[in-house]
């Protein structure tokens, strides 16, 4: 019988690995997503968490999010109608909503007008998507950053957004992610695409609110296709957090960590 004993992992990367190895263990991705993945895994663990001295980040400080460890992200609870009205700005919105990074169904979820798709991009890699396949992580790449890459290693769902060719959506479409109690001390890793096939015009918002629970890392990355003649407005309102405290409870939008990326595409594969 060996007296050997694995050791423990001594750093947040080194336990961010081992997540990635257990998701890839489970993985009945694709192979290309599952080779995406451990690029960025490598990628991270090469970069590491910035610092202050890094250019970029002088004036944020990450240390409260490098020096944690937070679990992978666990399903939530279906939220209340009026929870999600509260949510919604008093504003008259095509409003899709995810809890702890996972895309809700049924009656909560806006009635989509012709011309817009919104679908959850765990369905869209599990289906082999060559749309997926030709856009994720063209724009937003693993090596604009250590967030960016660490995103991409082990992000799950998120929402994929088509508005076809020639289409104007005159509703904002509101994208709202929810952290509820069962995100508590997790990561919740986000990735989010839009494309705007030809002439077509939308506008996309992203908000990000919390039900339950103090302390947790949202890392969400959103790439936006356009195509000739499109047009995409792309911006957050103000982010409701009751109760909020602590820096790992981080959202896009602070101080750099988000990682926006657009660019001219023709989205269709």
């Amino acid at each position: 019988m060996s007296d050997l004993v694995q050791a423990e992992p001594e750093t947040s990367v080194e336990c961010y690995r081992l997540t990635f190895e257990e998701m890839e263990t489970r993985s009945k991705e694709p192979a290309w997503m599952r080779e995406l993945r451990r690029t960025a895994m490598g990628t991270f663990e090469r970069l590491d968490f910035p610092t202050m001295k890094d250019e970029d980040w002088h004036f944020t400080n990450v240390a409260p999010i490098a020096e944690k460890v937070f679990a992978p992200s666990r399903a939530g609870r279906d939220v209340p109608v009026d929870v999600i009205t509260r949510f919604g700005f008093g504003q008259d919105w095509i409003t899709v909503v995810f809890v702890n990074g996972r895309m809700m169904s049924g009656e909560s979820q806006a009635k989509l007008p012709d011309g817009l798709t919104v679908v959850n991009l765990a369905a869209e890699i599990a289906a082999d998507s060559q749309l997926i396949q030709r856009h994720l992580g063209k724009l937003a790449t693993s090596t604009s950053g250590a967030f960016t890459a660490l995103n991409t290693a082990l992000a799950t769902d998120g929402a994929v957004i088509v508005v076809t060719a020639n289409t104007v959506i005159d509703k904002p479409i509101h994208l709202l992610f929810i952290t509820d109690s069962n995100a508590e001390n997790t990561a919740v890793q986000t990735r989010n695409l839009v494309f705007a096939e030809k002439h077509s015009q939308c506008t996309v918002i992203e908000s990000y609110a919390s039900v339950g629970g103090d302390n947790y890392f949202t890392n969400a990355v959103t790439e936006v296709f356009v195509a000739d003649g499109a047009r995409v407005g792309h911006r957050e309102p103000g982010v409701g957090r009751p109760g909020g405290r602590g820096v790992p409870r981080t959202r896009p939008g602070d101080a750099g960590r988000r990682r926006r990326r657009r660019g001219k595409s023709d989205p269709r594969p």
